[in-house]
């Protein structure tokens, strides 16, 4: 009685291991990339009484577009911004400005930010997504200098009314904060300049 029990224990396992690998291939071949023909597997939620969409996206994929290129489906993904790229990291993340500047020879600057420089390979090229570009780097532009700005003003709160100038040896002592320009007389140089700039 016991050899059969032992049989028996050994093929229910066999069959258990058997049915948890099956599980495994069909979970792994439902988190493979989708593709387009393929999307009715996405789950969809109602929606809320706002009129948008219920998150339902539980783990990471890339969807194959059937144009060409990927859409991410993330968790908690609304919409794509631009808060962490700077407006030098942009021009990088358009790989057909890297091969334009290949095949010109590069850009005549270095520090070229592909708008209306001359000698700039990537304006000479006609880029399909150049107009995303120029879009995406103003955004970039007028986010920087609002974050410049809002910067300034924290500091001048932070440093009140008075500031610290360092004297000689070191030493260093409190003035009355001035506001530029307000309390400066204009200089007979500036004044005859703007005498000649307005003849």
């Amino acid at each position: 009685c016991s050899d059969q029990y032992a049989a028996g224990a050994t093929s229910s396992s066999k069959n258990g291991r058997e049915q948890q690998e099956q599980q495994l291939l069909q979970q792994q071949q439902q988190q493979q990339e989708p593709s387009a023909s393929n999307l009715s597997f996405l789950a969809v939620g109602d929606v809320s009484k706002i009129g948008r969409g219920k998150h339902t996206t539980r783990a990471v994929t890339l969807i194959e577009l059937p144009f060409g290129g990927f859409m991410a489906d993330s968790p908690g993904f609304n919409q794509p911004t631009l808060d962490r790229v700077s407006s030098t990291e942009l021009a990088g993340l358009f790989p057909e400005f890297a091969t334009a500047m290949e095949q010109q020879g590069g850009c005549r600057f270095a520090d070229c930010m592909h708008l209306a420089e001359p000698g700039c390979a990537v304006t000479q090229a006609d880029l399909e997504r150049y107009e995303h570009y120029v879009k995406f780097l103003a955004e970039i532009k007028a986010r920087e200098e609002y974050d410049v700005r809002v910067m300034q003003l924290a500091k001048q709160r932070r440093e009140g009314a008075m500031k610290v100038v360092t004297g000689r040896g070191g030493v260093a002592r409190y003035e009355a904060r001035l506001d530029s320009k307000r309390h400066r007389t204009t200089s007979r140089k500036r004044i005859k300049q703007a005498l000649w700039d307005d003849k």
